[in-house]
Protein backbone atom coordinates (compact mmCIF):
# COMPACT_ATOMS: atom_id res chain seq x y z
CA UNK A 1 0.00 0.00 0.00
CA UNK A 2 2.46 2.40 1.23
CA UNK A 3 4.40 1.73 -2.49
CA UNK A 4 1.41 2.43 -3.79
CA UNK A 5 0.81 5.65 -2.58
CA UNK A 6 4.42 6.27 -3.60
CA UNK A 7 3.83 5.49 -6.71
CA UNK A 8 0.93 7.97 -6.90
CA UNK A 9 2.72 11.27 -5.75
CA UNK A 10 5.82 10.53 -7.87
CA UNK A 11 3.04 10.38 -11.04
CA UNK A 12 1.12 13.42 -9.18
CA UNK A 13 5.01 15.61 -9.33
CA UNK A 14 5.96 14.61 -12.94
CA UNK A 15 2.19 15.96 -13.72
CA UNK A 16 2.80 19.00 -12.23
CA UNK A 17 6.03 19.38 -13.59
CA UNK A 18 5.06 18.53 -17.37
CA UNK A 19 2.26 20.49 -17.00
CA UNK A 20 4.73 23.74 -16.05
CA UNK A 21 6.54 22.93 -18.87
CA UNK A 22 3.57 23.35 -21.57
CA UNK A 23 1.13 25.60 -20.15
CA UNK A 24 3.92 28.44 -19.48
CA UNK A 25 2.87 32.55 -18.44
CA UNK A 26 5.87 34.12 -19.19
CA UNK A 27 5.59 35.59 -22.37
CA UNK A 28 9.30 35.16 -22.91
CA UNK A 29 8.76 31.78 -23.20
CA UNK A 30 5.42 31.53 -25.45
CA UNK A 31 6.06 30.31 -28.97
CA UNK A 32 4.91 32.19 -31.63
CA UNK A 33 5.08 30.55 -34.56
CA UNK A 34 6.03 26.39 -35.55
CA UNK A 35 8.48 26.29 -38.64
CA UNK A 36 9.14 22.68 -39.44
CA UNK A 37 10.22 21.06 -36.41
CA UNK A 38 11.75 24.41 -35.01
CA UNK A 39 10.12 27.15 -33.36
CA UNK A 40 9.98 31.11 -32.43
CA UNK A 41 9.10 32.55 -29.12
CA UNK A 42 8.44 35.96 -27.54
CA UNK A 43 11.75 36.09 -26.62
CA UNK A 44 13.40 35.85 -30.55
CA UNK A 45 10.82 38.97 -30.77
CA UNK A 46 12.47 40.94 -28.01
CA UNK A 47 16.03 39.68 -29.74
CA UNK A 48 15.45 40.98 -32.99
CA UNK A 49 13.61 44.18 -31.69
CA UNK A 50 16.69 44.60 -29.75
CA UNK A 51 18.99 44.87 -32.69
CA UNK A 52 16.09 47.72 -34.49
CA UNK A 53 17.47 51.54 -33.53
CA UNK A 54 14.61 52.99 -31.32
CA UNK A 55 13.64 55.42 -33.21
CA UNK A 56 12.32 52.58 -35.66
CA UNK A 57 11.05 49.85 -33.16
CA UNK A 58 7.47 51.49 -32.74
CA UNK A 59 6.81 50.29 -36.04
CA UNK A 60 7.36 46.96 -34.86
CA UNK A 61 5.02 46.93 -31.69
CA UNK A 62 1.82 47.93 -34.00
CA UNK A 63 -0.46 44.68 -34.43
CA UNK A 64 0.65 44.63 -38.26
CA UNK A 65 4.37 45.39 -37.00
CA UNK A 66 4.96 42.34 -35.44
CA UNK A 67 2.93 40.10 -37.88
CA UNK A 68 5.45 41.58 -40.33
CA UNK A 69 8.63 41.11 -37.87
CA UNK A 70 7.41 37.15 -37.51
CA UNK A 71 7.24 36.45 -40.97
CA UNK A 72 10.86 38.53 -41.53
CA UNK A 73 11.93 35.71 -38.96
CA UNK A 74 10.74 33.07 -40.66
CA UNK A 75 11.65 34.36 -43.85
CA UNK A 76 15.42 34.47 -42.84
CA UNK A 77 15.40 31.06 -41.24
CA UNK A 78 14.16 29.11 -44.29
CA UNK A 79 16.41 31.81 -46.66
CA UNK A 80 19.44 30.77 -44.65
CA UNK A 81 18.80 27.24 -44.88
CA UNK A 82 18.79 27.63 -48.94
CA UNK A 83 21.98 29.67 -48.67
CA UNK A 84 23.86 27.07 -46.70
CA UNK A 85 22.90 24.46 -49.27
CA UNK A 86 24.15 26.75 -51.99
CA UNK A 87 27.63 27.04 -49.69
CA UNK A 88 27.19 30.82 -49.40
CA UNK A 89 27.85 30.20 -45.89
CA UNK A 90 31.65 29.86 -46.82
CA UNK A 91 31.99 32.46 -48.84
CA UNK A 92 34.82 34.48 -46.92
CA UNK A 93 33.17 37.26 -46.64
CA UNK A 94 29.88 36.42 -45.29
CA UNK A 95 32.24 33.74 -43.29
CA UNK A 96 34.16 37.09 -41.93
CA UNK A 97 30.68 38.74 -41.26
CA UNK A 98 29.43 35.33 -39.44
CA UNK A 99 32.50 35.35 -37.34
CA UNK A 100 32.16 38.85 -36.08
CA UNK A 101 28.51 37.50 -33.67
CA UNK A 102 29.20 33.97 -33.21
CA UNK A 103 26.59 33.39 -30.79
CA UNK A 104 23.63 35.55 -32.30
CA UNK A 105 21.53 32.72 -34.29
CA UNK A 106 19.29 35.82 -35.26
CA UNK A 107 22.22 37.69 -37.01
CA UNK A 108 23.95 34.68 -38.84
CA UNK A 109 20.36 33.53 -40.30
CA UNK A 110 19.86 37.30 -41.66
CA UNK A 111 23.21 37.64 -42.56
CA UNK A 112 22.36 34.87 -45.01
CA UNK A 113 19.40 35.04 -45.99
CA UNK A 114 20.12 38.15 -47.38
CA UNK A 115 22.91 37.15 -49.12
CA UNK A 116 20.79 34.28 -50.96
CA UNK A 117 18.65 37.01 -51.92
CA UNK A 118 21.68 38.68 -52.84
CA UNK A 119 22.81 35.88 -54.82
CA UNK A 120 19.88 35.51 -57.13
CA UNK A 121 19.10 39.09 -57.76
CA UNK A 122 23.23 39.11 -58.75
CA UNK A 123 21.92 36.67 -61.42
CA UNK A 124 18.96 38.09 -62.50
CA UNK A 125 19.08 39.15 -66.37
CA UNK A 126 18.64 43.16 -66.35
CA UNK A 127 15.78 44.61 -68.36
CA UNK A 128 16.60 44.72 -71.97
CA UNK A 129 16.00 47.37 -74.68
CA UNK A 130 13.08 45.15 -75.69
CA UNK A 131 10.78 45.04 -72.64
CA UNK A 132 12.02 49.10 -72.06
CA UNK A 133 11.04 49.78 -75.63
CA UNK A 134 7.45 47.71 -75.21
CA UNK A 135 6.86 49.81 -71.97
CA UNK A 136 7.64 53.30 -73.37
CA UNK A 137 4.81 52.33 -76.00
CA UNK A 138 2.51 51.18 -73.94
CA UNK A 139 2.24 53.80 -71.29
CA UNK A 140 3.28 57.03 -73.36
CA UNK A 141 1.19 59.42 -71.56
CA UNK A 142 2.97 58.86 -68.49
CA UNK A 143 5.92 60.45 -70.33
CA UNK A 144 4.22 63.65 -71.72
CA UNK A 145 5.18 66.79 -70.31
CA UNK A 146 2.11 68.60 -69.18
CA UNK A 147 2.06 71.87 -70.22
CA UNK A 148 2.77 75.00 -67.99
CA UNK A 149 1.42 78.69 -67.40
CA UNK A 150 3.86 81.06 -65.02
CA UNK A 151 1.67 83.74 -63.39
CA UNK A 152 2.15 86.80 -61.47
CA UNK A 153 -0.58 87.32 -58.42
CA UNK A 154 -1.85 90.45 -57.17
CA UNK A 155 -4.22 90.24 -54.38
CA UNK A 156 -6.34 92.95 -52.51
CA UNK A 157 -8.11 92.85 -49.17
CA UNK A 158 -11.58 94.32 -50.56
CA UNK A 159 -13.49 93.81 -53.93
CA UNK A 160 -13.73 97.74 -54.67
CA UNK A 161 -9.45 97.93 -54.26
CA UNK A 162 -8.85 94.92 -56.65
CA UNK A 163 -11.70 96.69 -59.21
CA UNK A 164 -9.90 100.10 -59.20
CA UNK A 165 -6.40 98.10 -59.67
CA UNK A 166 -7.83 96.14 -62.85
CA UNK A 167 -8.93 99.39 -64.25
CA UNK A 168 -5.29 100.42 -64.17
CA UNK A 169 -3.32 97.02 -64.53
CA UNK A 170 -5.57 95.74 -67.94
CA UNK A 171 -3.24 98.52 -69.57
CA UNK A 172 -0.22 97.00 -68.79
CA UNK A 173 0.89 98.77 -66.13
CA UNK A 174 3.78 96.59 -63.30
CA UNK A 175 2.12 94.77 -60.54
CA UNK A 176 5.35 96.03 -58.77
CA UNK A 177 4.96 99.39 -59.89
CA UNK A 178 1.29 100.07 -58.67
CA UNK A 179 1.96 98.65 -55.10
CA UNK A 180 4.38 101.48 -54.81
CA UNK A 181 1.94 104.40 -55.86
CA UNK A 182 -0.45 103.22 -53.44
CA UNK A 183 1.68 102.29 -50.30
CA UNK A 184 -1.98 102.33 -47.99
CA UNK A 185 -3.39 99.72 -50.02
CA UNK A 186 -2.83 96.19 -48.46
CA UNK A 187 -1.35 94.30 -51.18
CA UNK A 188 -0.13 90.96 -52.09
CA UNK A 189 2.31 89.83 -55.00
CA UNK A 190 3.59 86.48 -56.10
CA UNK A 191 4.21 84.67 -58.92
CA UNK A 192 4.15 80.92 -59.08
CA UNK A 193 3.98 78.14 -61.97
CA UNK A 194 0.55 76.44 -63.08
CA UNK A 195 0.74 72.96 -64.57
CA UNK A 196 -2.43 71.65 -66.93
CA UNK A 197 -4.86 69.97 -65.81
CA UNK A 198 -3.84 70.61 -61.57
CA UNK A 199 -5.28 74.14 -61.28
CA UNK A 200 -6.47 74.55 -57.60
CA UNK A 201 -8.08 77.77 -57.02
CA UNK A 202 -10.29 80.14 -59.22
CA UNK A 203 -7.41 82.29 -59.74
CA UNK A 204 -5.53 79.75 -61.63
CA UNK A 205 -8.57 78.52 -63.42
CA UNK A 206 -8.80 81.77 -64.97
CA UNK A 207 -5.21 81.69 -66.35
CA UNK A 208 -5.98 79.12 -68.76
CA UNK A 209 -8.36 81.76 -70.64
CA UNK A 210 -5.47 84.90 -70.90
CA UNK A 211 -3.18 85.41 -73.41
CA UNK A 212 0.48 86.21 -72.27
CA UNK A 213 0.65 89.46 -70.91
CA UNK A 214 -3.22 90.00 -70.18
CA UNK A 215 -4.36 90.54 -67.27
CA UNK A 216 -7.69 89.04 -65.30
CA UNK A 217 -10.70 91.27 -64.48
CA UNK A 218 -11.38 91.09 -60.02
CA UNK A 219 -11.24 87.54 -58.84
CA UNK A 220 -12.76 86.53 -55.32
CA UNK A 221 -10.75 84.50 -53.14
CA UNK A 222 -10.79 82.39 -49.72
CA UNK A 223 -8.98 85.75 -48.32
CA UNK A 224 -10.38 88.42 -50.20
CA UNK A 225 -9.91 89.52 -54.11
CA UNK A 226 -7.30 89.06 -56.46
CA UNK A 227 -6.04 89.05 -60.58
CA UNK A 228 -3.58 87.38 -62.03
CA UNK A 229 -1.18 88.13 -65.50
CA UNK A 230 0.11 85.59 -67.54
CA UNK A 231 3.79 85.62 -68.04
CA UNK A 232 4.96 82.71 -69.73
CA UNK A 233 3.22 79.64 -71.27
CA UNK A 234 4.90 76.43 -72.33
CA UNK A 235 3.06 73.79 -74.06
CA UNK A 236 2.79 70.06 -73.79
CA UNK A 237 6.18 67.73 -74.75
CA UNK A 238 6.10 64.15 -75.68
CA UNK A 239 9.39 62.96 -74.21
CA UNK A 240 11.35 60.94 -76.60
CA UNK A 241 12.36 57.09 -75.59
CA UNK A 242 15.99 58.25 -75.13
CA UNK A 243 15.07 61.25 -72.62
CA UNK A 244 12.79 58.47 -70.17
CA UNK A 245 15.30 55.09 -70.97
CA UNK A 246 17.07 55.77 -67.57
CA UNK A 247 14.34 56.02 -65.75
CA UNK A 248 12.22 53.02 -67.25
CA UNK A 249 15.12 51.09 -66.93
CA UNK A 250 15.32 52.05 -63.20
CA UNK A 251 12.00 51.46 -62.59
CA UNK A 252 11.38 48.16 -64.46
CA UNK A 253 14.39 46.88 -62.94
CA UNK A 254 13.44 47.75 -59.77
CA UNK A 255 9.85 45.73 -59.78
CA UNK A 256 11.73 42.67 -61.38
CA UNK A 257 13.68 42.57 -58.15
CA UNK A 258 10.81 42.69 -56.05
CA UNK A 259 9.32 40.31 -57.85
CA UNK A 260 12.19 37.91 -57.86
CA UNK A 261 12.51 38.18 -54.12
CA UNK A 262 8.30 38.12 -53.79
CA UNK A 263 8.91 34.20 -55.70
CA UNK A 264 11.79 33.10 -53.77
CA UNK A 265 10.33 33.90 -50.70
CA UNK A 266 7.05 31.67 -51.60
CA UNK A 267 9.68 29.14 -53.04
CA UNK A 268 11.19 28.47 -49.62
CA UNK A 269 8.30 28.26 -47.72
CA UNK A 270 6.15 25.51 -50.33
CA UNK A 271 7.16 22.27 -48.61
CA UNK A 272 7.72 23.45 -45.09
CA UNK A 273 4.75 23.39 -42.26
CA UNK A 274 4.39 26.91 -40.81
CA UNK A 275 1.81 27.89 -38.20
CA UNK A 276 1.50 31.19 -36.54
CA UNK A 277 -0.06 31.93 -33.21
CA UNK A 278 -1.71 35.36 -34.34
CA UNK A 279 -3.81 35.54 -31.02
CA UNK A 280 -0.51 35.77 -28.76
CA UNK A 281 1.63 38.31 -31.73
CA UNK A 282 -1.56 40.91 -30.84
CA UNK A 283 -0.90 40.44 -27.11
CA UNK A 284 2.51 40.49 -27.13
CA UNK A 285 4.66 43.56 -25.43
CA UNK A 286 8.35 44.03 -25.36
CA UNK A 287 9.45 44.16 -22.04
CA UNK A 288 13.11 45.84 -23.28
CA UNK A 289 12.37 48.06 -25.80
CA UNK A 290 12.87 51.89 -25.62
Amino acid sequence: MKRLMLVYVICIIMITILQSCFNRDDPHDSIVAYVGDEVFTTADLTEALKHIPKSNQFEYLTEDGKKMLVEMLIDWKLLSREAEKTGLDKNPDIAACLDSQPTSKLYREQTLGNAYLQYHIEQMEPVGDAEIERYFLNNRKDFMTPARIRIKRIFFDAKEKAREAAAVLNSGKCFEKYKRQNPKVTIKIDSIWLQSGKQRTTLEHAAGNLAIGETSDAIATKTGYGLIRVEEKIPAKNRTLEEVRESIFVRLNSQKKQDLVKNIRMNVRQDVEIKVDDILIKSYQCRECG
